[in-house]
């Protein structure tokens, strides 16, 4: 019998001195395998629950990436003191955003875990936010 866990996420996003906070509680898969952690996990729209967007967190070697799926495809790979540029996908087009990485920590194990990533968004080298997500991954018992 597989294990059970769910994911809490804890953002605190802050754009032009404004802090915003969201906060989800959802089921997930959760494994380790060879030194990688995998987080999967669907997030619905709350407007319209038939729309659905997969999310895929991937952690070894101080490196975090976060993907989502859906109509529209984004990807963002973290990786502690370096700038990176990921595709955020959107109704409107596909947007390719900066990403310097403050820091990255997390301890992991079978049975779950924390993650603490830090990272700013930069759009055409203008910043955009600063991001603060706390990740919780427990086993259901």
């Amino acid at each position: 019998m597989e294990k059970e866990y769910i994911v809490s996420i804890h953002n605190k996003q802050t754009i032009n001195g404004r802090v915003e906070d969201i906060e989800l509680l959802l089921p997930c898969e959760y494994k380790v395998t060879n030194g990688t952690t995998y987080i999967k996990y669907n997030e619905y729209d709350k407007d319209n629950p038939s729309l659905k967007t997969e999310s895929n967190i991937e952690i070894s070697n101080n490196t975090a990436i976060l993907t989502k799926s859906s109509n529209q495809q984004s990807k963002l790979i973290l990786e502690k003191g370096t700038r990176k540029v990921g595709h955020y996908g959107t109704i409107y087009g596909e947007l390719f955003i900066g990403v310097f990485t403050h820091d990255i920590k997390y301890k992991l194990n079978e049975s779950g875990g924390q993650i603490k990533l830090v990272y700013s968004l930069d759009v055409n080298t203008q910043h955009l936010s600063k991001n603060e997500v706390l990740i919780n991954i427990k086993e259901v018992k």
